[in-house]
């Protein structure tokens, strides 16, 4: 009888959930929204709208310094830190290309029409290289940095440079983890 009379009880405590218990019980669901990461820098003449092409420019230089400026932008949704440029000059015609110098103004901006800069020139690479790199850059999306090609003082000549960017994915911002 005894043990009847415990398993009555056990069997009314499992199947009669107290109102105060109940509430107890219970189930949240939530949801996370993941995009990817998205980079691309490309070399675009100066204040123009992207392209997926390479950027090329004609030159034509008929004595004096020639100059041309162009934007690094950052088309990506992620920070970059670095980039590579290749360069590929092409003849037009007679006489060989000249040399270009790839040039940025540090702490300052360029003044396109004196072909000026309010900071410091620091030349980034040649032509000849055949590329140049930029490093510790920390180019946030939709950014640009401004770079000048120029050619010295030389005969009559006319080319194209061709300037296509890579970037290497250790020059991509690593992510971050947010706890809320």
């Amino acid at each position: 009888m005894k043990r009847a009379f415990i398993t009555f009880l056990l069997i009314h405590s499992i199947f009669s959930v107290a109102p105060t218990n109940a509430g107890g019980l219970g189930r949240a669901i939530t949801s996370h929204t993941l995009n990817s990461a998205a980079w691309g820098v490309v070399a675009v003449e100066n204040g123009q709208t992207p392209t997926s092409s390479p950027f090329v420019t004609t030159w034509t230089v008929s004595g004096g310094t020639a100059y041309d400026y162009f934007d690094l932008r950052n088309i990506g949704t992620v920070t970059v830190n670095g980039v590579l440029a290749l360069v590929n000059q092409t003849r037009v015609g007679s006489g060989p290309t000249n040399e270009l110098f790839f040039e940025r103004c540090i702490n300052g901006s360029w003044n396109i029409s004196s072909h000026t800069c309010s900071g410091s020139v620091t030349q980034i690479g040649k032509a000849s290289d055949k590329s140049f790199t930029l490093s510790s850059v920390a180019l946030a999306p939709s950014s640009a940095i401004q770079i000048r090609a120029r050619t010295p003082v030389s005969s009559a000549y006319v080319f194209t440079t061709t300037i296509s960017t890579y970037i290497n994915r250790s020059d991509i911002r690593g992510g971050q983890v947010t706890n809320s």
